[in-house]
């Protein structure tokens, strides 16, 4: 087995033991402080605790979580279908 069929195989090993409340739980974090940062940064942005580019930008990488977590969560509740899993992981 090579390096990728390897860490594939890991990875699936890894999903098949999370909980799918442990996943929905880590999702629904993710969802709460994007709604915080969502509220906070206009003002932070104002008050030049941060820049614009900055917010936008976390609020992004904050938005890409969830969407990761949303496919883990579909995989380990065996809702999955082919196109919401990227390949190595199907």
């Amino acid at each position: 087995m090579n390096d990728e069929a390897m860490r594939v195989e890991t990875a699936r090993l890894e999903l098949s033991q999370l909980k799918c409340e442990t996943v929905q739980e880590a999702l629904d974090e993710i969802e709460r402080e994007y709604n915080v940062r969502k509220r906070c940064f206009p003002r932070w942005v104002q008050e030049g605790r941060v820049s614009a580019t900055e917010a936008r930008d976390r609020l992004c990488r904050q938005g890409h979580a969830a969407h990761i977590v949303k496919i883990v969560l579909d995989i380990v509740s065996g809702t999955a279908d082919a196109e919401s899993v990227p390949a190595e992981l199907g």
